[in-house]
C-alpha cells in the first residue's frame, strides 16, 4: 500500500505545472499583479557636481501609489552609481487593495557631459526609476502628477517649486534652468529569451530632467561659444575680430592721447573676446575634455587679469591730472604700488574663483612665500616698505630740494620702490636708497618756500664799532643781491654772535632761492660784496677764517684776508665748467645801451610778470605741444619761477663774469631733463611774443633788438655748458 501512494506522489510531482523547472523559474522575471503604479518624487537637495565628476548626489523624498501587489524591492534606479536603499517606509497608508508608501532616498546617481555642456556652464542631470529587469511588469508605472500638484500637460509648475525650495548646493550662484517629469521605457536586449518575440524588450520607467546652469560667466570665457553653435559661430567671431581691429585702428590718429588709450583697450578686449570664441569653437573638435578645461580656465583667468591691464594702461592720466591739480608728479613707488597691488588683487580672486583656491590654501602659500623672500630680499624689502612710507609721509616731492643726513643733497627727480634719486649741482645723479632716508635726518629746503636762509661768520677787530661793521656788511651782501643769486627781499641781517679776546664775531644771514641758484654760489657772491665792501673803509678782517653755514646746517670755511680768493668748495658753485667766458659771450657781445634797454623794458613786464608768463606758456605750447611734458610741475609755480630766473639774468648782464656760472648751472640741469638745441629757438620764441604782447607799443625794434641778442648770449652759454 505505501508503495502505491509512493508511485502516486512521483507520478504527481512529474506531471506538475512547472515541475522539474525550479532553477530556470528562480532567473526568469515573475510576474507582478499591479495594474497601476503612480510614483512622486519631492526633490530635497542636490549636491552640484564639478566638471571632473561623473556623479551627482541628492537626496528625495519617493512615495508610491499601487493597487494590487508591489515591493519596494523591484524598483531599481538605473543610473545609481552605487547601492540605493529605500530602507523603511516612512509612512504606509493601506485601505483594501489600495496602498501607500513613503521612502527617503539618498542616491548617488552618474550622469553624462559632453563638451559643449562644459563650455556653456550646464549640467544635464536625470533621476530614473522603475521595477526593474527582474521583474515582469504588465501594468503601468507613471509620474503621480496629481500627487505633485502638477497637470500632465506640463511641468513648469514644478521648476517654479523646486526654485523656490532652494535645492542645489556646493557651488554658488547656480540655478534651475529646466525641469520636467515624465513617463518613458527603458529598452534592453532580450538575450534570445524566446518570451520575447520581437527580440526586445521595454520596461516602464518615470523619469526627471534637471538642467542646471552656472551663474553669468565673468569672466566670459566660452565667448560666442556658449551661444552660438554650428558655422554662424566662426563667422560671427571673424567679423566681430575684423571691426574691433579695425575700430582700433581707424581711432588711431583723431583721438586725443586719453581717448586713444581708452578706445584701443576696448578694441582690444572686443578682439579678444572674439578670437577666444574661436578657439574654443576650434577647441571642441580637437581638444579632449581636460583639455578643454584647462584651456577654459586659462581664458578665464586672463579675463581676471584684464582690468588690472586697463588700470595700468589709464593710471598715467590719473596721474597727470593729480599732478596737474597738485602740482608735484607722482613718485614711481606710488605707481608701482597702486599697479603691484591691482594685480595681486586680480589674480587672486582668479585663484579664488577660476582654480577653486580656497582662502586657506592663498593664505598659507603667500606666508610659505614671505618668509622665503623676506630672508632672501630684508634688505630690498626694507627700502620698498621705506618707500611707500616716503610715498605717504612725504617729507619731500619731485623737484624739491633736499640735503640727506648731510651727505647727499640736489634736487628730487623720481621716487620708485628702491631709491629716491637725487639731480646734483654738479649735474650728477645720485641714488640713495630708500631706507637710508628714513633713517637719517632730511632737511627740505623747498618747504615751506623755496627761500632758504644762508650765513657766514666773520671776526673784525674790536675797535670796529659794532653799528659800522653791522651797516657796511648789510651794504657789501646788498651790492652782491645785484648779480642775482641773492634774494633782496627779505633784506640780509647781521647779527652779534660773541666777543672774543682777538676780535668780535659778526653772524651775516641772507636769502637765496635754492630751486634757481646754488648756496654756495650764493655764498661766494655775499662774501665777495662783504670783503669788498669792508676793504673799500679800510677793515681788515681779522686772523680766524671765517666760518659758513649752508642751510642744511654744515660749515665750511674761507680765507681771512680780503685780498685772498674764497676757497674752491665755495667758488666752484657745485659744478665743473669748461671756461669761465664761454665762446658764446664773445661771439655775442651785447653792448651797455642794449643792456639798458634789456632792464628798463623788464621793469615794465615785472609788474604784470604772473600774465607775462602765463602768455609765453601758452604760446609755447602752441608752437611745440611736445614741450608739455618737460614742465611737469604746478604751471603758477611754473610762471613764478620763470620770472624769478628772467629777473636774475637781467640784472646779472651788467655782470656776465659773475652771472655765466649760474647759467651753466642752469644749462645743464636742462641737459638733465633732456632739453635739446632745437627747443632754445622755441622758447626765444614765444619769450619775444610774450614781451610784444605785455609791452604794447613799447616794444620796438630796438627793444626787441636788444632782447633778441639777450637771449641769444643767455641761451648759448646754457647750450655750451658741459
Amino acid at each position: 500500500m505505501s508503495s502505491w501512494w509512493l508511485l502516486v506522489l512521483c507520478w504527481l510531482i512529474a506531471w506538475a505545472p512547472g515541475a522539474g523547472a525550479t532553477v530556470v523559474a528562480a532567473s526568469e522575471p515573475q510576474a507582478v499583479s499591479a495594474p497601476v503604479v503612480r510614483a512622486g518624487i519631492r526633490l530635497r537637495a542636490i549636491l552640484v557636481p564639478p566638471d571632473t565628476k561623473r556623479s551627482f548626489e541628492l537626496e528625495f523624498d519617493l512615495w508610491l501609489r499601487y493597487t494590487g501587489s508591489f515591493s519596494s524591492a523591484d524598483l531599481v534606479f538605473p543610473d545609481a552609481a552605487g547601492p540605493v536603499d529605500l530602507g523603511q517606509a516612512l509612512d504606509s497608508v493601506d485601505s483594501g487593495n489600495d496602498h501607500y508608501r513613503l521612502y527617503r532616498v539618498r542616491a548617488n546617481l552618474r550622469y553624462d557631459m559632453d563638451d559643449r555642456d562644459l563650455v556653456q556652464g550646464q549640467r544635464r542631470l536625470r533621476i530614473r526609476f522603475g521595477p526593474g529587469p527582474h521583474v515582469a511588469w504588465e501594468g503601468a508605472f507613471v509620474p503621480d502628477y496629481e500627487g505633485m500638484g502638477l497637470s500632465s500637460a506640463g511641468t513648469d509648475g514644478w521648476l517654479n517649486q523646486l526654485r523656490a525650495d532652494g535645492l542645489l548646493s556646493g557651488a554658488e550662484g547656480w540655478s534651475l534652468a529646466e525641469a520636467s517629469l515624465e513617463g518613458t521605457t527603458d529598452v534592453q536586449p532580450v538575450l534570445g529569451n524566446p518570451r520575447f518575440p520581437a527580440g526586445k524588450r521595454e520596461r516602464p520607467l518615470v523619469q526627471a530632467k534637471l538642467s542646471l546652469q552656472a551663474p553669468s560667466s565673468f569672466p566670459p570665457a566660452a565667448g560666442l561659444a556658449g551661444s552660438l553653435s554650428g558655422p554662424a559661430l566662426p563667422a560671427a567671431a571673424l567679423l566681430g575680430l575684423s571691426l574691433s581691429l579695425g575700430t582700433g585702428w581707424a581711432a588711431q590718429r583723431r583721438l586725443a592721447a586719453a581717448a586713444r588709450i581708452i578706445v584701443r583697450l576696448l578694441a582690444i578686449s572686443a578682439a579678444f573676446y572674439f578670437a577666444q570664441s574661436l578657439l574654443v569653437w576650434c577647441a571642441l573638435y580637437l581638444l579632449n575634455p581636460v583639455a578643454l578645461r584647462q584651456l577654459l580656465n586659462l581664458l578665464r583667468c586672463i579675463w581676471w587679469m584684464l582690468p588690472a591691464v586697463w588700470l595700468h594702461s589709464v593710471l598715467p592720466f590719473i596721474w597727470d591730472e593729480v599732478k596737474r591739480r597738485t602740482g608735484h608728479p607722482i613718485p614711481s613707488v606710488t605707481h608701482l604700488a597702486v599697479v603691484f597691488l591691482a594685480y595681486v588683487m586680480m589674480g587672486t580672486l582668479a585663484g579664488y574663483f577660476v582654480l577653486g583656491l580656497s582662502a586657506t590654501a592663498v593664505g598659507a602659500m603667500s606666508g610659505v612665500m614671505t618668509v622665503v623672500l623676506g630672508v632672501a630680499l630684508q634688505n630690498v624689502i626694507l627700502d620698498a616698505f621705506c618707500g611707500v612710507m616716503l610715498s605717504l609721509e612725504q617729507p619731500f616731492k619731485i623737484l624739491h630740494w633736499i640735503n640727506i643726513g648731510g651727505q647727499h643733497q640736489g634736487q628730487v627727480i623720481d621716487m620708485n620702490w628702491r631709491t629716491t634719486r637725487l639731480l646734483s649741482r654738479a649735474n650728477n645723479i645720485i641714488c640713495v636708497p630708500n631706507s637710508h632716508i628714513a633713517r637719517n635726518l632730511v632737511t627740505n629746503y623747498s618747504l615751506p618756500s623755496p627761500t632758504s636762509c644762508v650765513e657766514f661768520s666773520l671776526v673784525l677787530d674790536e675797535a670796529v664799532p659794532v653799528g659800522v661793521a653791522r651797516k657796511l656788511m648789510r651794504e657789501g651782501v646788498q651790492e652782491a643781491a645785484e648779480r642775482g643769486r641773492i634774494l633782496s627781499d627779505p633784506k640780509p641781517r647781521v647779527v652779534l654772535e660773541s666777543s672774543r679776546e682777538h676780535g668780535v664775531r659778526y653772524r651775516v644771514q641772507f636769502f637765496v632761492n635754492m630751486t634757481l641758484v646754488s648756496d654756495t654760489a650764493a655764498l661766494t657772491d655775499a662774501l665777495e660784496g662783504t670783503l669788498a665792501r669792508l676793504d673799500r673803509e679800510g677793515i681788515r678782517v681779522a686772523s680766524l677764517r671765517p666760518q659758513f653755514t649752508l642751510p642744511d646746517g654744515s660749515s665750511i670755511t674761507a680765507a681771512s684776508r680780503a685780498g685772498e680768493a674764497p676757497p674752491a668748495d665755495v667758488c666752484a658753485n657745485d659744478g665743473a665748467r669748461t671756461s669761465a667766458t664761454p665762446p658764446a659771450a664773445a661771439a655775442t657781445p651785447i653792448t651797455e645801451a642794449q643792456i639798458a634797454l634789456v632792464q628798463e623794458s623788464w621793469a615794465q613786464v615785472r609788474p604784470i610778470g604772473d600774465s607775462a608768463a602765463a602768455l609765453f606758456y601758452q604760446r609755447l605750447f602752441e608752437l611745440d605741444p611736445q614741450l608739455r611734458h618737460l614742465f611737469r610741475g604746478d604751471p603758477r609755480a611754473q610762471q613764478r619761477k620763470l620770472i624769478g630766473m628772467l629777473s636774475i639774468m637781467v640784472r646779472g648782464l651788467q655782470a656776465l663774469d659773475d652771472l655765466i656760472p649760474t647759467l651753466q648751472d642752469l644749462g645743464l640741469k636742462h641737459q638733465s631733463y633732456k632739453v635739446e638745441d632745437r627747443h632754445y629757438d622755441t622758447v626765444g620764441e614765444a619769450l619775444l611774443w610774450a614781451l610784444q604782447k605785455g609791452l604794447g607799443d613799447a616794444f620796438t625794434i630796438d627793444v626787441k633788438a636788444a632782447w633778441v641778442r639777450a637771449y641769444t648770449l643767455l641761451a648759448e652759454t646754457m647750450k655750451a655748458a658741459k
